[in-house]
């Protein structure tokens, strides 16, 4: 049936006029290793610390840093590639696995154990980490563990720190495989926060934090050829108007730098001109496609949050003062959860919920001084950019958390 004529729904898709494929702009696309722009140090780096691994040694535990959009998981997973080939040439047996976004023990000890398929699934943890040593040692295995957005593990108000534990008794089974095998096993370490030191105890900072590798963000210039590579792969042959590329290169590095949002923004502009019927992506369809994208992600952001999270920054969008600060703000909180019949948490967890929204770019926080000039007090600032946004925020939350209109 090749050539066919269709008579399904379907059959006008190959004659798209912008897109030859949407997979080079996808969250899941690892490009070559080749094709990797403006990341040159930060491969050297890794190929450093880990290149006497073929050489039948041990590598160092280390940490990867640095901000959502800089490169981190393209580049880790890229050499890691590279490094399995390698270690295959040379007939070594190498595994390496990609966990994401794992919020407690267990669930990365499954992941561990599905991916050597060790047949366990018990409630006694330590189990877990005696398979995992015992299939390392008896196959003299030279195994990888990253543990992307790790700081998922720590504890953050309250909430059991699974991170330390995990660190701790992954190092414990290390020292086992190094002298009892001509194995190995590596733990690294991913994180958006530079600040991950802090929430390791001594000695995981000190098995852990000295190597750490930091990615920065991308320049415009950088922006700009990682859209291009992209583009040439994603979009036919005159699709985008000259400048759709600098544009969306020269606004997402005012910003962050974030190569990911660029890309996203690059793929909406795209589906923009194509749900339109227009024959090229231009650069009007930039500025629609970064107004949604910034959209999606800030309220993606906001409904992922735990319910107390919620509250405080409904109640900081609710407020209307400019920089409110703490002392209207809390009282404001107090009200909501009132409304609510919601137990407000204390003064020290409602600090720490702020700097979590802090962290997240969802407000800022400032120390201004009082009118009468006799000391400072801190005061939050609105961070989202959009007033539509907002105001989606604020109906999400009146329709689906507290249900009313």
């Amino acid at each position: 049936m090749t050539g066919a004529e269709s008579s399904t729904i379907f059959g006008n898709y190959s004659e798209n006029p912008i897109f030859n494929s949407e997979v080079p702009l996808s969250y899941e696309h690892i490009p070559d290793i080749d094709d990797i722009v403006g990341r040159d140090e930060e491969i050297k780096k890794l190929t450093n610390t880990l290149q006497r691994l073929p050489q039948g040694e041990h590598a160092v535990p280390f940490m990867v840093t640095g901000d959502t959009g800089y490169g981190k998981t393209t580049v880790v997973k890229s050499v890691l590639d590279e490094l399995e080939t390698e270690m295959t040439n040379v007939g070594l047996d190498f595994v390496y696995t990609y966990i994401e976004d794992r919020e407690n023990e267990r669930e990365v000890l499954r992941k561990l154990t599905k991916d050597l398929d060790l047949d366990y699934n018990g409630s006694d943890l330590s189990m877990y980490y005696q398979r995992l040593r015992e299939e390392i040692k008896e196959r003299d295995l030279n195994y990888t563990i990253v543990l992307d957005d790790i700081d998922a593990l720590f504890n953050k108000n309250g909430r059991k720190d699974h991170g330390n534990t995990v660190l701790k008794k992954l190092y414990e089974a290390r020292k086992d495989v190094m002298n009892n095998s001509d194995g190995s096993l590596l733990i690294i370490g991913v994180t958006n926060n530079a600040n991950i030191t802090t929430q390791l105890d001594p000695k995981n900072r000190s098995r852990y934090a000295d190597d750490a590798i930091q990615f920065s963000p991308y320049n415009a210039n950088q922006l700009r050829q990682i859209l291009r590579v992209r583009a040439e792969k994603a979009f036919k042959s005159h699709a985008l108007e000259e400048g759709v590329v600098g544009k969306i290169a020269a606004q997402v590095a005012q910003g962050q730098g974030d190569a990911r949002k660029a890309i996203r923004i690059l793929r909406k502009a795209g589906k923009i001109a194509e749900n339109n019927e227009f024959e090229k992506v231009r650069k009007k369809h930039v500025d629609e496609a970064k107004v949604r994208v910034e959209r999606e992600s800030v309220l993606q952001t906001a409904k992922n949050l735990p319910k107390q999270k919620k509250i405080m920054l409904y109640s900081i969008l609710e407020e209307k003062r400019k920089s409110p600060k703490y002392k209207h703000l809390f009282s404001k909180y107090e009200k909501v959860c009132r409304n609510e019949d919601v137990n407000p948490v204390g003064e020290r967890q409602r600090r720490n919920i702020i700097e979590d929204l802090d962290m997240l770019g969802l407000i800022s926080t400032e120390t201004v001084t009082v009118k009468d000039g006799r000391g400072n007090t801190n005061a939050v600032n609105v961070e989202i950019e959009e007033e539509e946004v907002r105001e989606d925020f604020v109906e999400y939350m009146d329709e689906e958390v507290f249900g009313y209109e």
